[in-house]
């Protein structure tokens, strides 16, 4: 096989064949002796010169390759062209008139894959095909939003103003194959904060700018709260805010995201101190080592009289896993959570026919 594309043996000019002028020991004119391949050490022609374990036994100062298909080393030895045969044998191919017809069908079932930013600003990003078949090229395309170039893959926002989804697509010329890849276009667009909206005095809540594409280390994120409640850690898109006991402020809690292309609007979620909090205190939140359960302040003077006081604890990840079951007689009740991996629980607190849910998060990170 190797003949017909175009590869002479690697003893080519010594021994058995005298093809081509015999390449130096040191492969100083490989380019134009031998088997002309650089890759390929110079060969004194190996019939007779390997044992059965594939070790050259010939001497002379050589050390040539035993394993290549393109020599006279033993049957079993041979595994392999080097990479420079490939290139060569590729370059046969790629000007053969016959051959080139056939190189490239179709793509299918090809492992390439587009290379590049999540995120395109104005002042552009490169996009690439990885493992992109030798034979083939590729025309790229990209959504209204986005300038590409059809040739190179470079690839910028269409103008300063615009932003949102957007897409670049790699069309491979052999066959009917497409790749895609979904990018951002431009500053981000007024955000979502996910958390608490109904928050109870005295305790912590976490807060969650949703990132499309999600949270990089390249983002910046300024907060805003109701002004008497306190920061109490901030990290990546996430901030921890404590509301006070006593006559904590109404008000939102807002972000403004910055990107490389720039800086959001504010905007985020509407909090309502004292709303929702029902009977039970579930602090803190989010939570490391432990968690308290506790009926608030005024809640036990809602007690009819003669009612019990005693309640139950179930605790369910977000996958609706049971990871702990408990009961109070009405005191506080307090929940080891250091093994809980880190992530969402849910919270039931059972007493007579009335039941809760509070929903708390379990963060094993330390407070920047």
């Amino acid at each position: 096989m190797g003949h017909c594309l175009g590869l002479y043996h690697t003893h080519s000019g010594r021994g058995c064949d005298f093809a081509n002028c015999a390449e130096a020991i040191n492969g100083s004119n490989c380019e134009i002796c031998g088997d002309l391949v650089c890759d390929t050490p110079a060969d004194p022609c190996l019939s007779g010169r390997v044992d059965g374990n594939c070790n050259y036994t010939g001497g002379g100062g050589f050390n040539p390759d035993t394993g290549n298909i393109q020599s006279y080393t033993l049957y079993s030895c041979m595994t392999h062209f080097t990479d420079g045969q490939v290139d060569r044998m590729h370059t046969i191919i790629e000007n053969s008139s016959l051959l080139a017809n056939v190189l490239c069908t179709n793509c299918y079932g090809i492992d390439a894959t587009i290379s590049g930013p999540y995120l395109v600003c104005y002042s552009g990003a490169q996009f690439t095909m990885n493992n992109l078949p030798r034979q083939a090229s590729v025309v790229w395309s990209a959504s209204s939003n986005t300038t590409i170039n059809a040739s190179t893959g470079y690839a910028s926002a269409s103008n300063n103003n615009v932003h949102g989804y957007g897409w670049v697509k790699a069309s491979l010329t052999c066959g009917t194959v497409e790749k895609t890849k979904v990018t951002w276009v431009g500053k981000f667009e007024s955000t979502f904060v996910e958390g608490q909206a109904d928050v109870c005095p005295g305790n912590m809540y976490t807060y969650e700018a949703q990132v499309p594409g999600g949270h990089q280390s390249s983002y910046n994120y300024t907060w805003t709260k109701p002004a008497n409640w306190t920061v109490m850690a901030q990290y990546d898109n996430f901030t921890r805010l404590y509301v006070p006991l006593y006559n904590p402020d109404y008000g939102t809690v807002r972000v403004s995201i910055t990107n490389t292309c720039g800086a959001s609007g504010y905007s985020g979620i509407t909090v309502y101190p004292g709303y929702g909090c029902g009977y039970y205190l579930v602090y803190p939140n989010p939570a490391s080592e432990q968690i308290t359960i506790s009926y608030n302040e005024d809640s036990l003077n809602r007690f009819p009289d003669g009612e019990s006081k005693s309640f139950e604890v179930i605790i369910y990840d977000k996958n609706i896993n049971n990871v702990y079951k408990g009961n109070s007689d009405g005191s506080d009740l307090i929940v080891k959570t250091s093994g809980f991996p880190e992530g969402k629980y849910y919270v039931n607190i059972v007493n007579n026919d009335r039941v809760e849910q509070k929903t708390i998060i379990i963060s094993h990170r330390s407070s920047n």
